[in-house]
């Protein structure tokens, strides 16, 4: 039994495994010397193929005001339309290819260091948020087909995670009954927070909430704010005396993340930036000694809107948070002192800093790929008829693989007053209340001919739906009296994960 999990993060990626040929330790992760990958790629211009990863950060540290070269980061947020993020020379560059970069270096490095375990690499499971659009499952997909990889499926990070856990704890997910597991996941682009349900064979989420825009990324951005603060105090400089070029700002997030990191465990640390900035002709270096309080008290303000979403993603699922049986931190944000005390003051003794939190999402995704779990839909798909019923499109527990399809649904359309069929595509918001309905923003329109003769003419819509392989829709529609065909995608709908 093999597979292959990834793990394509906003700050770093990684590879994972489960190969039961392997012994000692069927699950594995490809780390770079007990680190994940940094998700960054340098453009060089004197060379066809880029940099990925750590190499590309050490040079990020060193190049200074090279002209050419382009340090592309945090890429993941980018990956939600196919606009291009960089010129690179004369070549444009769209977020996937950018992405596609980041996975051959990943596949490469595997490769070179289990080559064994990697030989037979050639499709896996990838993870995603649970608030990914299908917009962004389709790029992340392309990205890795530019790589040579083909897309099993996708599955949402806390899910994977929760799946990693549990195995190192030796606990297999299918013999428990009930569990409730918050998994909090402040990584280097979002946090993320949801609350899973592990039940009778099924993984589905609760709630959830998340966090954009404020995360280490942020932090980073935030301990550099302190450091620069601290630097303009000791050499009398004002604000605009200390502008950084595109270059130093690459250098100085560099040096900033590992002071953020040392953070972690240590009480203050040194932040040294060579050639920070100038004065008079004169290059000035950075080397700020910053404390933790003071750190603390820049991010204080995130760390409480952080309680507030999860508080926010306990009332969505209501449920208490003494009901909570286990909450795992995952993503380095959540090794912040600051915010594992937080999230001690709500949930206690139920908090885990999970060991292997760097890979235990790539992990969990290499065990869905092994056993070939399944995601399935937990709410259902309708459509809103005339009368405010609706009629069942795709039903609760239905597989999701594509090529699925409905069966062909047949509509008849008297209403003549603005010749056209509205098809309104809901979801249902609880399988447990079928009268609870939320739209899914989903309105095809498809013309029709209702009227011949001044006659009304009674029109049959036959429509069709298919699960794509991104884990979205696609609706289309046909008039009988015109042949004229719609078609839509619903993007957002909710899926879990039958392990059965």
């Amino acid at each position: 039994m093999k597979g292959f999990g990834i793990d394509f993060g906003t700050t770093n990626s990684l590879i994972a495994y489960y190969n039961s040929e392997i012994a000692k330790e069927p699950l594995g992760a490809f780390m770079d010397d007990g680190r994940p990958h940094p998700s960054l790629v340098w453009y060089r211009p004197d060379a066809a193929s880029p940099v990925v990863g750590w190499q590309a950060r050490a040079q990020m540290n060193a190049m200074i005001n090279m002209m050419g070269n382009r340090f592309i980061h945090s890429v993941k947020r980018l990956m939600n339309d196919d606009r291009d993020v960089a010129m690179i020379g004369s070549d444009r560059r769209p977020a996937r290819e950018v992405g596609a970069d980041i996975l051959k270096h990943l596949m490469k490095h595997a490769s070179n260091v289990l080559p064994a375990a990697a030989k037979d690499m050639d499709s896996c499971v990838m993870t995603v948020p649970v608030y990914s659009t299908g917009r962004y499952r389709r790029e992340l997909r392309r990205a890795a087909a530019l790589a040579g990889l083909r897309v099993q499926s996708f599955a949402h990070e806390p899910f994977a995670a929760v799946f990693g856990w549990l195995y190192a704890q030796r606990i297999d997910p299918r013999t428990l009954s009930s569990q409730k597991v918050l998994v909090f996941d402040w990584g280097g682009g979002t946090l993320d927070i949801t609350l899973v349900q592990v039940r009778d064979g099924h993984v589905f989420e609760l709630g959830n909430s998340s966090l954009s825009d404020c995360a280490g990324n942020e932090f980073t951005d935030k301990l550099s704010g302190l450091a620069r603060d601290q630097f303009m105090t000791q050499t009398a400089l004002t604000a605009d005396k200390v502008m950084l070029e595109g270059e130093t700002k690459d250098r100085v997030w560099v040096t900033v993340e590992d002071a953020k990191i040392r953070l972690s465990t240590e009480k203050s640390t040194t932040i040294d930036v060579p050639n920070y900035s100038h004065r008079n002709g004169d290059a000035l270096d950075l080397s700020e000694n910053v404390k933790r309080e003071d750190y603390d008290g820049r991010i204080r303000a995130d760390v409480e809107a952080a309680r507030a979403k999860v508080l926010e993603c306990l009332h969505r699922a209501a449920v208490e948070a003494q009901l909570v049986d286990l909450v795992l931190l995952v993503g380095g944000t959540s090794r912040t002192p600051l915010v594992q005390q937080m999230m001690h003051e709500i949930f206690v003794t139920k908090v885990v800093p999970v060991g292997d939190a760097d890979s235990v999402i790539a992990k969990g995704a290499a065990l869905i790929a092994a056993n070939n779990w399944k995601p399935y839909l937990v709410k259902p798909i309708t459509v809103k008829l005339a009368d405010g019923s609706f009629l069942p499109v795709f039903s609760h527990g239905q597989t999701l693989a594509a090529p699925l399809a409905s069966k062909p649904i047949t509509f008849y359309c008297t209403d003549g007053r603005n010749g056209s069929a509205h098809l309104l595509f809901h979801e249902q918001q609880r399988p447990t209340d079928p009268a609870i309905q939320e739209s899914l923003n989903c309105n095809l329109v498809v013309p029709t001919n209702p009227k011949v003769n001044h006659v009304v003419h009674l029109d049959r819509i036959e429509v069709n739906c298919y699960v794509t392989e991104d884990m979205t829709i696609r609706v289309e529609a046909e008039s009988s009296s015109l042949g004229k065909r719609q078609e839509i995608e619903i993007q957002d709908i909710c899926y879990g994960l039958e392990i059965s």
